[in-house]
């Protein structure tokens, strides 16, 4: 039997959701008053599956050492890119405004779901500490009990790699500001939240995102 189709969908946000969704295709969905979840849902029997080839987590911890390079570079994409910023400044207030909704969404509660064609036969609750209760359905094979597992585990590391990505930006531009000093202090989180991006929009095309 094949893998799972997976999917993410929830309210649309911010451009980087897609670059951290990891093995996940993210799907944006109309806000729903009574339906505020993320929904992370696997189809046993899809052509597709949570591979961890695809997880942005080795992205975020070299981002660090990558910048520390470009920042001694002459000439380099980041310091075109600090040019531009001194021409056309970004607005502080939607990059914090970013940074607050990936942390929000990683610890927004969340379901999710394992489907057999049309049946759905396992699902779990996420909480912001971790997962919660799960229901089964009698019916389930194996293989599908073995998927969700798999899939719970998925949906917990996009969760994380969320919050690391927040944390990532804050700390390049600490990095940032530390090595160009005061001078860059409007400038290091644009920049730092833009080298970011690059890096993700880098690694999302190189697994064919």
């Amino acid at each position: 039997m094949t893998e799972a189709g997976h999917e993410w969908s929830s309210p649309a946000g911010p451009a980087a959701l897609a670059w951290l969704a990891g093995p996940w295709r993210r799907a944006d969905r109309a806000p729903q008053a009574d339906d505020p979840l993320e929904l992370f849902r696997v189809r046993l029997g899809a052509d597709a599956t949570l591979s961890l080839a695809s997880d942005p987590h080795l992205v975020l911890a070299d981002a660090a050492a990558r910048l520390r390079a470009a920042l001694g570079q002459p000439g380099s994409a980041l310091q075109r890119a600090e040019a531009e910023l001194r021409t056309q400044p970004q607005d502080l207030a939607s990059i914090s405004d970013g940074l607050v909704e990936l942390w929000r969404r990683a610890t927004a509660p969340a379901r999710v779901e394992t489907w057999i064609g049309e049946q759905l036969c396992l699902v779990s609750d996420l909480g912001a500490t971790g997962p919660g209760a799960t229901r089964i359905d009698a019916a389930a094979p194996t293989a599908a009990i073995d998927l969700h597992r798999r899939a719970v585990a998925a949906a917990l590391r996009t969760r994380v790699t969320l919050v690391h990505a927040a944390r990532s930006t804050l700390e390049l531009a600490a990095t940032i500001l530390a090595f160009s000093g005061p001078g860059t202090a409007a400038l290091a989180l644009p920049l730092a939240w833009r080298f970011l991006h690059d890096l993700l929009a880098e690694h999302a095309a190189a697994q064919g995102k």
